[in-house]
This record gives C-alpha cells, sequence and structure tokens, in this order.
C-alpha cells in the first residue's frame, strides 16, 4: 500500500475491520500513518475504544451501519432494532427528524464519518438533511445510553479461524 501511495497511485492509506493492535502495529512499523479506518459503528455499538484511540493517532473514523443496518437479515422491528429506541423518536420530534436522522447527526457530533446505506430516494435525501440542527449534551447522553456492549451486526464468523481475524 505504501508503495501505491509513492508511486502517486493513491493519495492515502485506509483500513477497514482492524482491531487496536492490529493498527497499533502498523503506526509501528509502517512509513505511512494510515489516514482512515472504517468499522461497524452505530449506537447499539458505539466503539468507543477504537474511537478514542483513531482521535488520539489523528485517523479518521468512519462508521458503516450508523442506523444499525435495520433490514439486514430481517432484524426490521426486532428487539435490537435501533430506530425503534423510543428516545430516538422523542429526540427526533423535537428536532423535526426521523430517529436515522438523529443517529446520523450524532456520529457527526462525535467527528466520525457516516456512511449509510440506501436505495430510497427520499431517504438519500434525508440523509444529508443532518447539518441544519445539532444535539444538545443531554441527547447525545442519552443516545450513548443505548449501547449495547458486543451487539455486532457483522461479525465475519467465515474468518473466525484467519490469523488476523479482528474480532
Amino acid at each position: 500500500m505504501e508503495n501505491l501511495v509513492d508511486d502517486g497511485l493513491v493519495k492515502s492509506i485506509g483500513l477497514s475491520n482492524f482491531s487496536i493492535p492490529q493498527i497499533q502495529r502498523i503506526l509501528d512499523h509502517g512509513r505511512i500513518k494510515p489516514a482512515n479506518l472504517q468499522v461497524e459503528c452505530h449506537a447499539h455499538f458505539p466503539q468507543d475504544d477504537i474511537w478514542a484511540f483513531c482521535r488520539k493517532n489523528s485517523i479518521i473514523l468512519s462508521a458503516y451501519a450508523p442506523i444499525g443496518s435495520p433490514a439486514r437479515f430481517g432484524s426490521a422491528g426486532s428487539p435490537g432494532d435501533l430506530l425503534k429506541e423510543p428516545q430516538l423518536t422523542v429526540i427526533g420530534k423535537k428536532h423535526r427528524k426521523t430517529p436515522a436522522q438523529v443517529l446520523l447527526r450524532w456520529l457527526i457530533e462525535r467527528d466520525i464519518v457516516a456512511l449509510p446505506k440506501s436505495t430510497h430516494q427520499n431517504r438519500l435525501r434525508e440523509n444529508f438533511e443532518i447539518f441544519d440542527f445539532k444535539l444538545s449534551q443531554e441527547e447525545m447522553q442519552i443516545i450513548n445510553s443505548l449501547q449495547e456492549h458486543g451487539r455486532r451486526l457483522f461479525d465475519f464468523e467465515m474468518w473466525k479461524d484467519a490469523p488476523n481475524y479482528p474480532f
């Protein structure tokens, strides 16, 4: 990857689904520091440790599944459906926003890049309508309290026996 930067083929190096020890190895032995780390990150799985590590090392954190991936494996409407959290509905009504918009704004206010996925034009538009409001410190704390430790939606079990499996 560093050779690609040297050759001008890429501007920076990004990582995906790396653990803190894996990133630290790169920082210790690599010549070019990674610019970005992409991980699953949402209010049920906020990745606080890796978020703090990235901030400390000036690595941008990008969140996939930022609203909890409600359609994945039929999880929409299930007890773990993040969009059904009543606190998000209350916060959303106060700001005239959807629970998804509240969750995206929560990430933005944590300086995390949100990578929502949608194929619906109205939801794509809504995903951009998160810059006209701010969450209060109390609202941030309410959303922070939603975390369910270990509630990973993407476990990559098929690679569990790989030597560098990060989870």
